[in-house]
């Protein structure tokens, strides 16, 4: 009777913390809104010296926000209807960066980093120039320059049609495959986009964008299996890419392997200062699903630290309350048999 009351309570409390924030959408209460957020980073993986610059507008040209990252490159932006949208970044000494979001499906959230180029590297030895960027013939230049024009007008057939030609005049043109695979995939023709990614991979597997959207595009379809499949395959050949740890982390946490998820958030909070505090969220969340709730709990009090004002910082506050009054904190990870018993 004991032991039954204390696994419902263990269950009660796993189902609360992940409602609570946001990770787990219970079946019949669909989220109306999302929630895009991530980080605005230079080539050389740091935010820039000079604040960038966010415009986030529908296809029809509505300016939802138009507002600045913070010292860290980090953005976010609340409450989006499910549509699609372009964002738009500016910094000075980089070039433009602009990106169709696609928020009508998914789990509410929408994880991204936004890659600046500085204004000279195309003239400069870089390692992060693609080779395709390089042997890509004219014509097929042109087509994606045409392609992306079309794109930042919102006019997805005629960006379709000339990135379409990009890639039929050189194949193996990966910048214009992904290009090519976010218009796919705005135009809901998810097979297709993804067949773009996976050709670009092929292309340029040293192209870490596309690696990330296509872990993306298989999260957000929950085929985890295949995420994680692909993104350990690559992720040893971008050591420093804590994104990557965090879509394979997502991936992990999809399929139930709690403490693989763990370790690749660990991993992915190791790699880089510039990891959003979030990542104590998530870590809570994985916690709180193996019954470790003492770690949840100092992950939440991390949390606040590092944003005491954050979005997740008032449920972050309730959960850390509710588990005090419950005396939950007395529960502990299930043992680990691997490990050396600890005397006292």
């Amino acid at each position: 009777m004991g032991h039954q009351r204390l696994w419902s309570l263990a269950t009660a409390w796993a189902g609360l913390l992940s409602f609570l924030l946001l990770f787990r959408a219970a079946p019949g209460l669909c989220q109306q809104t999302f929630v895009v957020e991530g980080q605005v980073l230079t080539d050389r993986g740091m935010p820039p010296a000079k604040t960038a610059n966010l415009h986030l507008e529908t296809q029809e040209g509505q300016v939802v926000a138009d507002q600045p990252a913070d010292s860290r490159g980090q953005f976010r932006f609340i409450n989006l209807s499910r549509k699609a949208y372009r964002l738009t970044v500016t910094a000075d000494g980089f070039q433009t960066q602009q990106q169709w979001l696609d928020v009508r499906r998914g789990d509410g959230r929408y994880l991204i980093t936004i890659t600046l180029t500085s204004l000279g590297k195309a003239k400069s030895k870089g390692a992060m120039v693609s080779i395709t960027d390089l042997s890509a013939p004219k014509k097929a230049r042109k087509e994606h320059e045409k392609g992306q024009r079309a794109f930042q007008k919102e006019n997805l057939p005629e960006a379709r049609r000339h990135l379409e030609n990009a890639v039929a005049e050189y194949p193996c043109y990966a910048r214009a495959q992904t290009s090519l695979g976010m218009t796919l995939e705005l135009q809901g023709e998810n097979a297709a986009a993804e067949s773009a990614f996976r050709k670009a991979v092929e292309c340029d597997a040293g192209f870490h964008e596309v690696h990330v959207q296509l872990g993306i595009l298989l999260n957000h379809q929950k085929r985890f299996a295949e995420s994680a499949a692909d993104l350990r395959k690559v992720i040893g050949h971008f050591p420093g890419s804590w994104q990557l740890s965090y879509q394979l982390a997502a991936a992990e946490c999809g399929l139930g392997q709690y403490q693989q998820a763990e370790q690749e958030y660990l991993r992915a909070e190791s790699m880089s200062s510039e990891v959003p505090a979030e990542i104590h969220v998530r870590l809570a969340d994985v916690y709180t699903r193996q019954e470790a709730y003492a770690d949840a709990y100092a992950e939440l009090q991390a949390y606040l630290r590092a944003e005491p004002q954050g979005r997740f910082a008032a449920k972050a506050t309730d959960v850390i309350r509710r588990m005090e009054k419950t005396g939950v904190l007395k529960r502990s990870r299930p043992p680990d048999v691997t490990s050396t018993p600890h005397k006292d």
